[in-house]
C-alpha cells in the first residue's frame, strides 16, 4: 500500500497528464508498480525515486534531476527525456523502445538487458555507462559520448552513431551491422570496420 507521500505524489503526477506542471519533489518515493504514463514534468526533483516495472509511456519529462532513480523493468515506450540529469539511474531490462533521453547527462547508469531499439539519445553523455546485452537497433546516438562504457554483448545494428565517442569502451561482441559510425572517435585497434 503506497505510503501518504506517494499517494500525494501521484495526485500531482495525475495532474501532469492534463498539462506540464513543474518543481514537483518526490526524492526517495517508490512508485513501483504504478502507472504514470502520458505525464509531462518540468524541474521534476525524483533523486533515488523508485519507478520499478512502473509504466511510464509517452511520458514527457524535462530539465529534471533524477540521479539515483530505478527504472528497472519499466516500460518506458515512446517516454522522452530531454535535458535531464540522470547519473548513475537503473535502466537495467527497462523498455525504451521508441523513446529519447536527448541531451542528457547519464554518467555511471546502467542499462543492461534494457531494449532501445529506435530509441534517441543523441547528445548524451553516457561515460561509464553499462549497455551490456542492450538491444540498440535503429538507435540515433548521435554524437553522444560513451567514454568508458560497456557495451559487451549489445545489438547497435543499423544505429546512427555518426560522431559518438567511444574512447576506452568495451566493445566485446557488439553487433555493429549496418551502423553509421562516421566521424565516431575509437581506441585506435578497436575501431569496428
Amino acid at each position: 500500500m503506497p505510503s501518504e507521500a506517494v499517494n500525494k505524489a501521484l495526485a500531482q503526477l495525475e495532474q501532469s497528464r492534463d498539462g506540464s506542471l513543474s518543481g514537483i519533489v518526490i526524492d526517495g518515493l517508490d512508485f513501483s508498480g504504478e502507472d504514470l504514463s502520458g505525464i509531462k514534468l518540468s524541474g521534476l526533483h525524483a533523486r533515488h525515486a523508485r519507478f520499478r516495472r512502473t509504466a511510464v509511456k509517452r511520458a514527457a519529462i524535462e530539465d529534471s534531476d533524477l540521479e539515483g532513480a530505478d527504472f528497472e523493468f519499466a516500460n518506458l515506450e515512446n517516454a522522452a527525456f530531454f535535458d535531464c540529469v540522470l547519473p548513475e539511474a537503473n535502466f537495467s531490462n527497462a523498455n525504451l523502445t521508441g523513446g529519447s533521453i536527448n541531451a542528457s547527462s547519464c554518467e555511471n547508469s546502467r542499462f543492461d538487458g534494457a531494449d532501445l531499439a529506435n530509441a534517441q539519445l543523441r547528445g548524451s553523455f553516457l561515460d561509464g555507462c553499462s549497455f551490456k546485452n542492450a538491444q540498440m537497433a535503429g538507435v540515433d546516438a548521435l554524437k553522444a559520448t560513451f567514454r568508458g562504457a560497456d557495451l559487451t554483448g549489445a545489438n547497435l545494428s543499423g544505429a546512427n552513431l555518426q560522431g559518438a565517442d567511444f574512447t576506452n569502451a568495451r566493445l566485446n561482441g557488439v553487433n555493429w551491422k549496418g551502423s553509421n559510425i562516421r566521424d565516431a572517435k575509437f581506441d585506435a585497434p578497436k575501431r569496428p570496420y
